[in-house]
């Protein structure tokens, strides 16, 4: 299984001008450092909480027999409002598929249709019917591409909170930063305490 980001949609849930007012800055000599601070700590709360703070396109790649054998087939019938396991969409919210799954084997590619979502789970899970079932014990891979974010001004305010608490932790410390560019470290408590309760926990 592998998921890779293909494109981001939005811009920055915080602005320039935001975070440099909760800096107390008034100069533009460092506006390039604290843009790049801002994108580092978006995506560092990204990877803590498995949500996409602005829209994104990903694209997951998976075996076909895996993602059958997770299904659930009374669940593709419309017989049930909730489904049993099926593939997590690992990035929330999700909003929509870019287009159909296509399956992928030895004898080229083909759209599948026979698919249904359950958004009702704090992570979208999807789940596929007889058209891939031939491939349950063979090679082939499901490649699912789907988009994932919150919509500009959507964003919980906790976590724009967070954004700029980290910004401010990363330019108080920028000089170590700039040596290791990137770096976040470990999350302060009071962090912690805005972004924990957005953590989507993954299920077996």
């Amino acid at each position: 299984m592998s998921l890779r980001k293909l494109e981001v949609l939005g811009d920055e849930p915080i602005t320039l001008d935001v975070a440099k007012a909760y800096l107390r800055l008034d100069h533009d000599k460092e506006d390039g450092l604290i843009e790049g601070f801002i994108g580092a700590a978006r995506a560092s709360i990204e990877a803590y909480t498995s949500r996409a703070l602005v829209k994104q396109k990903w694209q997951l790649t998976l075996n076909a027999g895996y993602a059958v054998s997770r299904s659930d087939m009374v669940y593709l019938t419309g017989d049930k409002s909730r489904g049993e396991k099926g593939i997590e969409l690992p990035r929330s919210p999700f909003v929509e598929l870019s287009d159909n799954p296509r399956l992928i084997s030895d004898y080229g590619e083909q759209e599948l249709k026979d698919f249904r979502i359950d958004g009702a789970w704090r992570a979208a899970h999807i789940h596929f019917g007889p058209a891939a079932e031939a491939m349950r014990h063979g090679s082939g891979k499901i490649q699912i591409n789907f988009v994932a974010g919150y919509d500009a001004g959507s964003l919980p305010g906790s976590l724009k909170q967070a954004i700029l608490m980290i910004v401010a932790q990363l330019y108080e410390n920028r000089l170590a930063v700039n040596d290791n560019p990137g770096l976040v470290g470990e999350f302060q408590q009071g962090v912690l305490t805005l972004i924990k309760p957005y953590q989507v926990k993954r299920l077996a």
